[in-house]
């Protein structure tokens, strides 16, 4: 069987995208520095937190739907978030703090969802508000704590999470 120049060259280049995209996904797994970790980590935050504030506020005179929308699209975004973070590697020395981070972040992330199903329910918005926020709350800032440690300043915005009393008024 004859090969072509086409067909060599079709495989040579072939081969050299397959090593460049197993040195990519090899590069990808590498662990980072402590400082890449925390410079990549807050360009991610930053980007959330941008998104966080662009949602649409909410007053005393929001509707129950409006209040919703508004935790369910702060909930997307975390989720997206929460992703893009899992998928940093942190140096050894700081994997298992990051990892048990990332929990918190989750947990904190379950905490915004319980309340947007529980404002589809009939439960009054003051009720479940002042239910549901001190709880988001306790759970944002036990990620920020550790979050800011290590130097992930732009994950800690101090103005993350929505005053019940501005809500609920």
């Amino acid at each position: 069987m004859t090969v072509t120049k086409r067909q060599r060259a079709l495989a040579t280049l072939t081969g050299c995208a397959s090593l460049v995209a197993f040195a990519g996904v090899a590069d990808a797994a590498s662990p980072l520095t402590r400082g890449q970790l925390a410079k990549r980590a807050n360009a991610i935050c930053a980007e959330a937190i941008g998104e966080l504030r662009a949602l649409p506020p909410v007053a005393p005179t929001s509707s129950r739907s409006q209040i919703r929308a508004m935790f369910d699209g702060g909930y997307l975004i975390e989720q997206r978030q929460l992703a893009r973070l899992s998928a940093l590697h942190p140096p050894a020395g700081l994997a298992s703090v990051y990892k048990t981070n990332l929990v918190r972040h989750e947990r904190f992330n379950q905490a915004i969802r319980a309340l947007v199903v529980k404002l589809g329910t009939g439960t009054p918005v003051a009720t479940v508000l002042a239910q549901g926020i001190p709880e988001i709350t306790r759970r944002s800032d036990a990620f920020d704590r550790v979050a800011k440690s290590m130097g992930h300043t732009a994950c800690t915005d101090p103005n993350r999470n929505a005053s019940p009393a501005a809500i609920s008024a």
